[in-house]
């Protein structure tokens, strides 16, 4: 089992001068778990919490990376449906073309858009 006692607490180190103290504060409240050695009793969890259906659609879609990492995979349903496919193949879209539209868009632009949201929110 990997190591990672200390890694993150010398990463936060590594930033705290380049970061707000209270993200810091935020970042370890949130990611806690890092903190800790790592635990056995943990792998696989997310067989208990995630109900059947999604559970077969995570191990579709990320079966060869489950596989690959040690993981037994539960489903015995190895395609992927047609929503499925449809939601890999918006991620692997957006994840390859998001970024250069994102950075074309004008910087007021970007801010409209922001304070919209906010007054959204507010209402």
């Amino acid at each position: 089992m990997m190591e990672t006692a200390g890694i993150y607490a010398n990463f936060l180190d590594e930033k705290k001068n380049d970061v707000d103290p209270a993200f810091i504060k935020r970042l370890q409240s949130f990611h806690s778990g890092l903190s800790s050695k790592m635990s056995e009793s943990k792998i696989g969890q997310y067989k208990n919490v995630l109900d059947n259906t999604v559970l077969e659609k995570v191990e579709c879609i990320c079966g060869f990376w489950l596989n690959n990492m040690g993981y037994e995979i539960s489903s015995k349903k190895k395609t992927l449906g047609g929503s499925a496919i449809y939601h890999v193949t918006l991620a692997r879209c957006y994840r390859k073309y998001l970024l250069k539209f994102y950075l074309f868009i004008p910087f007021r632009m970007k801010l409209f858009f922001k304070q919209i949201r906010r007054t959204a929110k507010n209402v």
